[in-house]
């Protein structure tokens, strides 16, 4: 199946200008194969061009030592989730020494070197899907006019009565008519959970999740159905386990 993504932007970052060369060959031949069209950005260390794209970067591939940059692989993927909670980060290394400090910037994948070849059209197939998704939108009536809002940029969803208001991550809400419930159908498969009879919402933004409450990244803290607790506890764990460094059991 061909993932259908719109034009993406791509980070490569790798202080081995071979292997950088061999990174940015591979993605062209990929994407022109399956008609993506793309920029790409191919960088041996942290410069000014980095940090003017950071913004509108939708995926990155990133070694982790970078001894002619200041900042570590690691630190770029900060910045970039600091910019763009929807980046899939995909790190490529020699080593397995750094895959648990990469939990906290919520990487896609972590890929040793020594298994590129195999597992690279899997992994970025995945990854352009995982945009596809984040790209996906929910069209409402609010105010009287059709919005359409990208999926990826909804927080989370609130009902008031018959209304329901979604707040996205720039701070605007939309409030249309409706239930929460109709929500559900579209959203839960793309990374939603219900975790109250009044709260939708996107695991994306999700600090921690307690019995009582669950605290997002901005600081919203919503209440939790603490009957069902266990079950949306069991359901947030298993979506994190998805969206984390892939390793290879015999890598290990």
């Amino acid at each position: 199946m061909k993932p259908a993504v719109t034009w993406i932007r791509i980070l490569l970052c790798d202080d081995d200008p071979v292997f950088l060369r061999k990174i940015k060959g591979m993605l062209e031949t990929y994407l022109q194969s399956h008609q993506i069209p793309a920029k790409i950005h191919a960088l041996q260390g942290w410069n000014h061009l980095a940090e003017r794209i950071l913004d509108s970067c939708d995926m990155a591939f990133l070694d982790i030592p970078l001894p002619s940059s200041d900042l570590t692989g690691l630190d770029i993927a900060k910045k970039l989730r600091a910019a763009r909670e929807d980046a899939v980060i995909i790190f490529v290394s020699n080593h397995l020494t750094y895959a648990p400090a990469c939990f906290e910037v919520q990487a896609f994948r972590y890929l040793l070197k020594s298994e590129f070849d195999q597992k690279f059209d899997l992994y970025l197939r995945q990854a352009l899907e995982r945009l596809q998704c984040f790209r996906k939108t929910i069209k409402i009536k609010s105010r009287g006019e059709m919005a359409e809002l990208p999926v990826g940029n909804i927080v989370y969803a609130e009902s008031r009565q018959h209304q329901v208001c979604i707040h996205l991550k720039d701070g605007e809400s939309h409030v249309c008519y409706g239930s929460l419930s109709s929500l559900e159908v579209p959203l839960c498969p793309l990374g939603f959970l219900r975790v109250h009879r009044s709260f939708l919402v996107n695991m994306l933004y999700i600090l921690k999740l307690q019995s009582q409450k669950v605290v997002l990244k901005d600081g919203t803290a919503l209440k939790v159905s603490e009957r069902n607790y266990s079950e949306l506890k069991t359901q947030y764990q298993t979506w994190k386990r998805r969206q984390g460094p892939s390793i290879s059991p015999e890598s290990l």
